[in-house]
């Protein structure tokens, strides 16, 4: 008991025990409290529920029929911080029969910055994308053998190849 306290307790990540009827947390860590702000006496008072960010509650429906039917799920969601701003996170969540009640056992990691990080890749990815195609500069890439791995539209026009055409050749060409 000692050692399985140790682990939930000194765990990283989140990890919580829900009353499936009710949708109360049970039993929670100290990272549980920490990842949404809460004082463990405020946590112990609410539910799914009353943690959900900007989940339609048909989601939170939907996603709580498939643990009740499936045993398990794997999803990422909102969770809404005690100051208000929203946290996603990466649930991992089974169903639990434990003497006469059946409980959720869920674990879940907070992945907002690498959200927001892997958003700020894909504008910065998209935007270069567009500078690229948009130029009215030939631009051609290659890799360190010479062989074209990449380029827009005004340098296959000032070569007279289509793009298709480019695709095989190396820069010798």
């Amino acid at each position: 008991e000692e050692l399985y306290s140790a682990i939930v307790n000194q765990a990283a990540d989140a990890i919580v025990l829900i009353d499936a009827a009710t949708l109360r947390f049970v039993e929670f860590n100290d990272a549980a409290c920490q990842s949404l702000g809460y004082a463990r006496e405020e946590l112990a008072r609410l539910g799914i529920p009353d943690i959900q960010g900007d989940t339609p509650p048909q989601e939170l429906s939907r996603r709580v029929e498939q643990i009740n039917r499936e045993g398990y799920a794997d999803f990422e969601i909102t969770h809404r911080h005690k100051d208000g701003s929203l946290r996603h996170v990466q649930v991992r969540s089974r169903l639990l029969n434990i003497r006469d009640g059946r409980y959720w056992a869920a674990i879940w990691h907070d992945v907002t910055e690498a959200t927001r990080a892997e958003r700020a890749l894909r504008e910065e990815t998209e935007r270069r994308r567009s500078m690229f195609e948009r130029s009215r500069d030939a631009i051609a890439v290659m890799d360190m053998s010479g062989r074209l791995v990449e380029w827009n539209q005004r340098f296959c026009d000032l070569l007279g190849y289509s793009s298709d055409e480019m695709a095989p050749l190396h820069i010798w060409d």
